[in-house]
């Protein structure tokens, strides 16, 4: 029941060229499934529709009425949010990421369920692109930088091009359970290397 890749973007560029009128705010989320491949391998297709269909399902219930909801792919979702800036963006993006992980998923196909979580990745117009096309490229390089991270996270884009250099030396921190530490204490991937 959601649009599917062609029909999102067309609304895309109808609601940049709205936005190029009246100046209005407007973010991009980019939503994909942590571990997917794993659900369709373990617990077969059929689990794996029903975990697509509920993380949608859970997408939509927080989404606010003006908002554009579709399917991109595989396991990624995307959310088009009209007069949205980045803060805001990143607010809604965190009321998705802990409503599709705050219950098990697919009961009915899967015995005690399906734990499920997304990275997602932000990008607001004019601080990361000025067409569809960049902000679903940057939006997509943020939400890749989360899944690098260790994903059921959010990452801007803005982060995203901060990380970029350092995203390889930022996982090895997240494996070796010091980055959540040194994001705590506020410390640049600069001083990380200083003190690693």
């Amino acid at each position: 029941g959601l649009y599917n890749r062609r029909a999102f973007e067309e609304a895309a560029r109808q609601e940049l060229d709205r936005w190029q009128r009246g100046r209005d705010a407007l973010s991009l989320l980019i939503i994909d499934a942590d571990h997917f491949k794993r659900v369709n391998d373990t617990y077969g297709h059929a689990a794996g529709d029903a975990v697509l269909r509920q993380i949608g399902e859970r997408t939509g219930s927080v989404l606010r009425g003006g908002d554009t909801l579709g399917r991109f792919g595989g396991e990624e979702f995307v959310v088009l949010l009209p007069e949205t800036d980045s803060n805001e963006a990143s607010a809604i993006a965190e009321r998705i990421r802990t409503t599709v992980a705050s219950e098990v998923i697919a009961t009915a196909e899967v015995e005690g369920g399906i734990a499920a979580t997304v990275s997602i990745g932000i990008a607001a117009y004019l601080l990361d692109g000025d067409s569809e096309h960049e902000l679903l490229s940057q939006a997509d390089e943020a939400m890749y930088v989360a899944k690098r991270m260790g994903r059921n996270q959010i990452r801007t884009a803005q982060e995203a091009r901060q990380l970029g250099a350092d995203v390889e030396f930022m996982a090895l921190m997240q494996e070796e359970g010091q980055y959540e530490i040194a994001k705590r204490e506020g410390l640049t991937p600069e001083q990380l290397r200083e003190i690693y």
